[in-house]
């Protein structure tokens, strides 16, 4: 310990030894954060009050002390020696530092969390982490909302956390439920009125998402995807592991003459398509199925991840491999521009999109041609789904990101010192448009205004003539 009478000169002061957290002047004393709480009025002489469970960080303001700490848990105290509880233990990620001003306490702490009150007795979430700030694996959209998975950890005071399952809401609410697994959750899927997770060494069934029952797959080997489609389930795992259900409840495994992981997995053109990876060499897999039961094995390089739309797959892997088939035969490798792994891909309203390791993001009209698009992260993007006009990626760092609407609409404002309108096109990809108007929808003819190009996105009708005006904007 030191101090200093003017912050120039320090001197060295005996130490009060343990592991100090945070020093204070609190209630005309010196404050010291440990195991125990030591105080002191001029510095030098130091007294300790043994507390239980120790707050990580403390403040003082109206009259009380307010100690914050390991699983949220918040602690009031009239004179820095008796504390109670105002907030259960788990109730939170751990907070780590408190302050009070504007007649409001802020409690903030780990993965984000923050927590305020005006009583020191009701504490409101301000922003709280639905995670425990591992990776999310997996996303998929289904029944109107989306759904994320990931990686089980152990949570404060070294207690093990259920993996998080989460769910967007109707909008960008997301919450958590329950998923009842400690391990690693790495897909969902959902058909015949079931929610199918996909655990490390096996499969969970819910028909609400609430409730869960474990189920066997079959599969000996690591779990890593889960499909839904043409009334069958797949679940892939490491060393060539295919196990198929009908309902989700009973499974049964299939052969395919591979050792390698399995990814990915999608369906298309009557066929199911799944890819695959080797730890140990470069040389990874493609299999086909007309109906789960028999695949045939295609050589590939090592893949992650596969999607199908406007009637082509488009599989992505490591290195920055992106390959394309129209018939899940003959494979073309294209050009992605960038040479970190892609962890996944998705298709939606006329674009595939591409994530992958420091937060690359990849869209593509036909995914031969790809550009590189700002992510604003560096966290690995492990996968992308498509839902309700917009695009979700997860990844690690329990990072959720989401595009703006890729329905485009159009914004007017009223030009300055002129007749007509200034139009600004709100959401929507990176493609060309239509703009088209009309005075009277219901009985006149629309006429096209302005063809916009990729990239633009403003233009201006000067044409004031008309008393009424409508506008709308398509894709050609």
């Amino acid at each position: 310990m030191i101090q200093s009478t003017d912050g120039s000169a320090w001197t060295s002061q005996p130490s009060l030894g343990g592991y100090p957290k945070q020093i204070a002047y609190l209630n005309g004393r010196f404050s010291i954060i440990d195991s125990s709480m030591w105080s002191s009025v001029d510095g030098v002489n130091w007294g300790s009050t043994w507390v239980n469970p120790a707050p990580d960080a403390v403040t003082f303001a109206n009259g009380a002390y307010i100690g914050v700490g390991a699983g949220g848990r918040i602690q009031v105290s009239a004179n820095g020696t008796n504390w109670s509880a105002v907030t259960a233990y788990q109730s939170s990620g751990d907070l780590t530092g408190i302050a009070f001003g504007n007649d409001t306490y802020v409690a903030v702490g780990s993965l984000g969390v923050i927590r305020t009150s005006t009583n020191r007795t009701t504490w409101v979430f301000r922003n709280r982490a639905l995670s425990n700030g591992g990776t999310l694996y997996g996303v998929k959209y289904i029944n109107g909302e989306f759904v994320a998975v990931g990686e089980g950890r152990v949570g404060a005071g070294g207690i093990g956390e259920t993996a998080p399952i989460l769910f967007s809401g109707a909008s960008t609410e997301w919450y958590r439920r329950n998923s009842g697994s400690f391990g690693t959750l790495w897909d969902v899927a959902y058909g015949q009125g079931l929610y199918v997770l996909v655990n490390s060494f096996g499969v969970q069934t819910s028909p609400d998402a609430v409730n869960w029952i474990n189920r066997s797959s079959g599969l000996s080997s690591q779990h890593a995807a889960i499909a839904y489609a043409n009334g069958l389930f797949i679940v892939t795992g490491w060393n060539g592991g295919v196990s198929t259900s009908p309902d989700g409840i009973t499974w049964t495994q299939r052969t395919n003459g591979t050792t390698r992981n399995l990814w990915g997995v999608t369906y298309g053109k009557g066929l199911y398509v799944a890819v695959g990876q080797s730890f140990s060499a470069m040389t990874g897999v493609i299999l086909t199925s007309g109906d789960g039961v028999t695949w045939t094995n295609r050589s590939s390089s090592n893949l992650r991840n596969i999607t199908f739309g406007k009637g082509t797959f488009v599989a992505v892997g490591d290195g920055g491999h992106i390959r394309t088939s129209v018939n899940a035969v003959n494979w073309i490798t294209q050009n992605s521009g960038v040479t970190g792994n892609l962890w996944g891909v998705a298709y939606g309203d006329g674009f595939f999109v591409a994530v992958g390791d420091q937060g690359a993001l990849l869209t593509s009209p036909d995914g031969v041609g790809w550009t590189r698009r700002n992510s604003s992260t560096v966290q690995s993007l492990q996968r992308v789904a498509y839902g309700r006009g917009t695009f979700v990626a997860t990844g690690s760092g329990s990072t959720v990101l989401q595009s703006a609407s890729t329905t485009p609409s159009l914004e007017l404002h009223p030009l300055a010192n002129s007749p007509g309108f200034e139009l600004n096109l709100i959401g929507g990809l990176d493609r060309s448009y239509t703009v088209e108007t009309c005075p009277n929808p219901g009985s006149d003819p629309w006429t096209i205004l302005m063809s916009l190009p990729p990239g633009q996105r403003q233009t201006v009708d000067s044409d004031g003539s008309s008393p009424r005006k409508f506008y709308r904007v398509s894709a050609p």
